[in-house]
């Protein structure tokens, strides 16, 4: 009662291809040992390397509340009978098309990363913001002030951070 099952299958930074499964009970005696996880996704099964296993690894997709990382599949499911089920040709044609949409954009994260970098290092803003949070705002009773005085700074820290981002905006939208 073996049947073949058509999934999308979809590994980190590629986009998703149609697989054939010929053999879904080594994938279910996967499951049940905890080797793979089963996620829901609208009407089908994401099942990928347990959640557990993968915590320091670049994301593969990212759903709303979630991220997966590590290759996985996506297959149909039968809630009436509680079974596996494949893919039709229209689900391959909606669901191909969903996975890359939601598939870990890592470029435009690099990018973005080194955008940030970029303006930490060279805003003079920022040379004025982390000695202050260094000395003014620490432990030692030297750095206490009055409250009064401490909000006063803590303000003036938080209008420096507001510039910091402003011209990250400013920045940001000029390369776009």
């Amino acid at each position: 009662m073996n049947k073949k099952i058509v999934v999308l299958y979809k590994e980190t930074g590629q986009a998703p291809v149609i697989k054939i499964i010929a053999n879904m009970f080594e994938i279910k005696k996967m499951i049940v040992e905890s080797n793979l996880d089963m996620v829901r996704y609208e009407n089908c099964i994401i099942v990928c390397s347990s959640l557990n296993q993968n915590t320091n690894q670049v994301p593969n997709i990212v759903l709303d509340f979630k991220h997966i990382t590590g290759d996985l599949f996506l297959i149909g499911y039968n809630p009436k009978i509680k079974d596996f089920r494949s893919l039709n040709k229209d689900e391959v044609k909606f669901y191909k098309d969903a996975l890359d949409r939601k598939s870990f954009q890592y470029d435009k994260y690099k990018k973005w990363l080194e955008k940030c970098k970029f303006i930490a290092e060279s805003s003079s803003n920022n040379k004025i913001l982390v000695p202050k949070l260094n000395s003014e705002l620490g432990d030692n009773e030297e750095n206490k002030t009055t409250s009064s005085l401490q909000n006063e700074k803590m303000l003036e820290m938080i209008l420096n951070i507001q510039a910091i981002l402003l011209k990250y905006l400013k920045n940001n939208n000029e390369s776009e």
